[in-house]
């Protein structure tokens, strides 16, 4: 059985990879272009590479070559495709999730519309789903939804005006756990909340008081590692932020530890062997100045250090494997560090600007870097 390669398939949201990574650039394995642009990263799953443009299509391609093995069209794809037990699952048109197989694309079902109440409908499409046990869980603009991965059958969705992160929720101990910026009359306010994988109810909320704090959490994919959840959380006012620890089960804060003065981070960290990895923005004196730079950092306990500038504000997660931590930029230049030195290995210009919510166009495989390029994808392998 096949599944996708973290971070497509990967519950608990860590950022890290199995397998090699990529020290030194050799030439490109292959390169695989199509008429139509990318609408998401691709995923990797054995050897195979999924990935969706924008006319609709779900490309699968051979992992080894570049070669296309199947091609499915829809009315457009919303998510990137996440595998489990060979099959794919993926957000299309209309509020839909769709699942197919993965050695022949054939379909195996696609649900009914889930509710959304966007007054934007691209933006009511499922997002990035993820599989935990017998359900598949994804997100539309206004709930969290949990669907049958047999029948495609809802089992259960929240209640509430959402606008969370393109990510994943991160699922651990029986709980899902979700980042979300809630609407209201008297304007909007971001938590971190908990529902039982179960049944979809409520288990705890995390967040704190903005108007007595003025303090925000950052709407953005919970890591979690040695027991612990990681996020951050930033100043309503002045540019000053925060890593929060939390216990998964209760919710309640373990550690905070401020960033270095000017800095603060809205997308998930990469934590390994107990070393949070993340990349931040440099504000100036108010919050709501443009960023003045970017830079790699890593939390050890109560200290953070800053490792190293970057060409462009941070687009994702930091992915780590084998010693190699990847990270993109919203310029579309792709960073690669040693995480043992922070030195930078090698850098790879993708030729496309990253949107810096929806995250980076890359997949990390074993011993190589599926790039989404501005029309394609190209596979970065190594000269060892």
């Amino acid at each position: 059985m096949v599944d996708s390669i973290p971070p497509a398939g990967d519950l608990r949201g860590s950022g890290v990879v199995p397998g090699r990574g990529v020290r030194r650039l050799g030439r490109n394995r292959w390169e695989r272009r199509f008429d139509a642009s990318l609408s998401g990263p691709p995923a990797v799953a054995g050897d195979w590479v999924l990935v969706g443009d924008d006319a609709g299509r779900l490309h699968a391609l051979d992992a080894r070559d570049g070669d296309p093995r199947w091609t499915t069209t829809h009315d457009r794809v919303s998510s990137p495709p996440v595998v489990a037990d060979d099959i794919v699952y993926i957000g299309i048109g209309n509020e839909r999730l769709h699942s197919c197989d993965l050695a022949t694309g054939a379909e195996q079902w696609t649900s009914e519309p889930l509710r959304a109440q966007s007054q934007y409908p691209s933006e009511s499409a499922p997002t990035w789903p993820i599989v935990a046990g017998d359900l598949v869980i994804c997100r539309t603009w206004d709930s969290l939804c949990a669907l049958d991965r047999g029948s495609g059958a809802l089992r259960w969705s929240t209640d509430g005006y959402t606008n969370g992160s393109v990510y994943p929720p991160t699922v651990v101990a029986g709980l899902v756990l979700d980042a979300t910026v809630v609407a209201g009359t008297d304007g909007s306010s971001a938590s971190v909340n908990a529902v039982n994988l179960a049944d979809g109810r409520d288990a705890w909320q995390y967040g704190p008081d903005e108007e007595r704090d003025q303090r925000q959490v950052s709407p953005s994919r919970l890591a979690e590692h040695g027991g612990r959840l990681y996020t951050f959380e930033m100043s309503l006012t002045r540019p000053y932020g925060w890593l929060i620890e939390l216990d998964p089960a209760t919710g309640l804060t373990q550690r905070t530890v401020p960033l270095p003065p000017g800095l603060v981070s809205y997308h998930p960290p990469a934590v390994v062997d107990g070393t949070v990895w993340f990349g931040s923005v440099t504000l100036g004196e108010y919050v709501d100045d443009p960023p003045m730079g970017a830079v790699l950092c890593r939390a050890d306990g109560d200290r953070v250090t800053v490792v190293a500038e970057l060409a462009g504000e941070p687009a994702g997660q930091p992915l780590v494997a084998g010693g190699v931590l990847y990270l993109a930029t919203g310029s579309g230049v792709l960073h690669a560090f040693d995480t043992a030195t922070g030195q930078q290995l090698w850098s790879f210009d993708t030729g496309r600007p990253a949107d810096s919510f929806l995250g980076p166009f890359h997949a990390v495989g074993d011993g190589v870097v599926y790039a989404g390029v501005k029309n394609g994808v190209v596979a970065l392998a190594g000269d060892e």
